[in-house]
């Protein structure tokens, strides 16, 4: 009579799936992203290594300015903090 009058709320289903513990959930999707990474890691080494002399010479200039950008935004986001 209460449950028709919306009183009391129906029950719940009872859920016999077992859920993983929240720890585990993110173990495992790390792993699974890392996997990925050394997929594509080993797809893009593949694809760098075919390519001419003159290709890899222009990607390692662009590591190059890369490393050097970021460096320098490295050393000046540590000045800041020290100086503020």
């Amino acid at each position: 009579m209460g449950r028709r009058e919306g009183k009391y709320q129906p029950q719940k289903v009872p859920q016999f799936t077992r859920t993983k513990a929240p720890f585990l959930d993110k173990i495992v999707d790390k792993i699974v992203t890392e996997v990925e990474n050394q997929i594509a890691k080993g797809i893009a080494k593949r694809i760098y290594d075919g390519l001419s002399a003159t290709s890899k010479k222009e990607f390692d200039e662009l590591e190059r300015h890369a490393k050097i950008e970021i460096v320098h935004k490295d050393y000046y986001r540590t000045l800041r903090e020290l100086t503020s």
